[in-house]
């Protein structure tokens, strides 16, 4: 599920909220604490009275209506309401919000484009829905309510909480009790009082399989989407998107490059990073960000982030030093920041967040972070570009890489600080840590390269290796797959001993292919070569390639080349897949 107009008078947000397990009275500490709600149209106070409206949600008796022949069409979706009873459901924030039908109906949906028809052919077996359904729960930021009043006429009623179930149902695949997190892009109409396209449909199939769920959401690019197979995983449920695509007459617009057409979005990063080692020998995580929140479009004053769930906010604070109100659920996914106004075009606001958490695991030597997009408060879009101002301070016994250019290192005890900076916007920031021995290589005409290099790491691939070959031995001449990728057919434990012989020259003629590809940018790099990081910064845990090191050659007694050449292979992909980062 994806993970929102007008200026007011502005006002000072002066308390840091960061959610507890049970619920507590926003409104009532903001009221205390001298805070008034701004100005212009009506946006909701506080996150928790919206939170609980929402899952109390349940049938009106006194707003019932007996239904015939009654159609909604929403894009390339109709819902036919043959015979049965429709019910408004209480309000939230005010507002109506929702309606739920049992009874009769039908939902056609026809996808735009032959390719999302063979996508829904291959899950629903038909080029296009006709599927009859019983029940049908609504949530609507848009013209539904009025829609449903001119067209039936509602009235009190004796049985209309026989449908209270069938709400119960359709939010589960909407909210989250446990971290009091709502599907942000309603949430957030909900929380500003906004009106638009936005509706949501919950159909529960009279003729069998598993419900299906539609949603209509203007604020993506491809906002037409079908959802369906829902399955529990833990204590959540999931569902699979069927098929999706823009809404019709809206394409993609020239220069357009992310999935999302409205929301917050961050220019710039500050990000100071503690990486302290602990007494048990694991590394903690504590960080500030300076973020700069731009908007290309009028958004707010709520406002939604992603964050590692891990992760907790101490507290945040305005660039001139007031308190700023942010909302986190315990283990929420989101982040949600009360703008003193809506941010438009031009807009900018400083926030300035302290948070900490569980983000590395060690294993051994290795260490691994647990979400290597999410370690820092990003859109929800995931694609955006963003300036980064990166520090660093880790123990000095560790090397640690990051993106962009080193500006900056000094060492001081037992304590080591690196500054990194990207030359221009970037997707993703990351960064490696581990347990290297650095080599500094430096050739004519070819940039400066550090290559890290865990001789831990070394020891264990070898061996891996071994047991691949001797599982050959066991088994016969079949092939056999390493981490899904590698095809060994013996050799392996030659290889790694032409590697460790091969080193030096190997690192040199790194440089060397490194300066071919990237020539003129002039910036120092670091590769990592084997062993702990993430899988989106500068290696793959799950594929680990030693510089100097490649898979051997097919045939079995095929002499591999040489380490030199292998290097340069490495280094050249390597370079290219993080081009984006180092070249901005």
């Amino acid at each position: 599920m994806s993970l929102r107009g007008w200026i007011g008078t502005p006002i000072v947000a002066v308390r840091l909220l960061v959610l507890p397990a049970s619920p507590s009275d926003l409104s009532a500490q903001l009221a205390s604490a001298g805070g008034t709600p701004p100005a212009g149209e009506p946006a909701a106070w506080s996150y928790d009275e919206t939170f609980d409206e929402l899952l109390r949600m349940s049938p009106r008796a006194d707003r019932v209506a007996e239904v015939s022949n009654l159609t909604l069409r929403r894009d390339v979706a109709r819902f036919t309401l043959q015979s049965g009873q429709i019910s408004l459901l209480t309000p939230v924030g005010g507002r109506t919000v929702g309606a739920v039908f049992r009874g009769k109906g039908v939902f056609s949906f026809v996808p735009a484009t032959p390719i999302e028809r063979e996508r829904l052919r291959r899950l629903e077996k038909a080029d296009f829905l006709s599927a009859p359904f019983s029940e049908l729960l609504l949530v609507f930021a848009d013209g539904t309510l009025e829609e449903l009043e001119a067209a039936v006429k509602f009235a009190p009623a004796a049985n209309a909480d026989a449908a209270r179930g069938v709400v119960k149902q359709g939010l589960e695949l909407l909210a989250d009790e446990d971290s009091r997190t709502f599907e942000p892009d309603l949430m957030g109409a909900f929380l500003n009082g906004e009106r638009g396209e936005l509706f949501y449909a919950h159909v529960k199939r009279s003729s069998g399989g598993g419900p299906l769920m539609f949603m209509l959401n203007p604020n993506e690019l491809e906002g037409v989407r079908l959802l369906s197979k829902v399955s529990r995983r833990g204590y959540s449920r999931r569902s699979e998107v069927v098929t999706q695509f823009p809404l019709r007459g809206r394409p993609r617009a020239n220069g357009l490059k992310g999935e999302r057409l409205r929301q917050a979005d961050i220019e710039s990063y500050a990000i100071d990073v503690s990486l302290p080692p602990t007494g048990i020998g694991e590394i903690g995580f504590t960080a500030s960000a300076t973020m700069r929140i731009v908007a290309d479009t009028a958004v707010g004053p709520w406002v939604a982030f992603e964050l590692f769930e891990k992760l907790k906010v101490d507290s945040a604070s305005w660039e001139g030093g007031e308190k700023a109100t942010v909302l986190r659920g315990k283990e929420s996914p989101l982040l949600w920041v009360l703008l003193d106004r809506q941010i438009r075009p031009g807009d900018v606001r400083t926030l300035r967040l302290h948070y900490r958490g569980d983000l590395i695991d060690r294993f051994g030597d290795f260490f691994l972070i647990k979400s290597s997009a999410a370690w820092y408060p990003r859109s929800l879009e995931g694609r955006s570009l963003a300036r980064f101002d990166l520090s660093f301070t880790t123990g000095s016994n560790y090397l640690l890489a990051s993106v962009g250019d080193k500006m900056d290192s000094t060492t001081s005890g037992r304590t080591t600080r690196t500054r990194w900076v990207t030359p221009g916007p970037i997707r993703n920031a990351s960064f490696n840590l581990g347990l290297f021995k650095g080599y500094d290589v430096q050739e004519q005409n070819a940039p400066p390269v550090t290559v890290m290099v865990s001789e831990e790491a070394h020891r264990k691939l070898s061996r891996r290796y071994v047991q691949q070959r001797n599982m050959r031995e066991r088994v016969g001449a079949r092939p056999h797959r390493l981490n899904g990728s590698t095809t060994l057919r013996g050799g392996a434990h030659e290889e790694g001993i032409r590697f460790q012989q091969g080193r030096t020259q190997s690192l040199r003629q790194a440089s060397k292919a490194l300066g071919h590809d990237s020539a003129g940018h002039g910036h120092d790099r670091v590769l990592q070569a084997s062993g702990g990081g993430d899988r989106d910064s500068v290696s793959d845990p799950d594929q680990p390639v030693l510089a100097g090191l490649c898979p051997p050659r097919e045939k079995a007694g095929h002499a591999v080349a040489s380490a030199r050449e292998r290097s340069r292979t490495w280094v050249t992909k390597q370079s290219k897949d993080i081009g984006n980062t180092w070249g901005g």
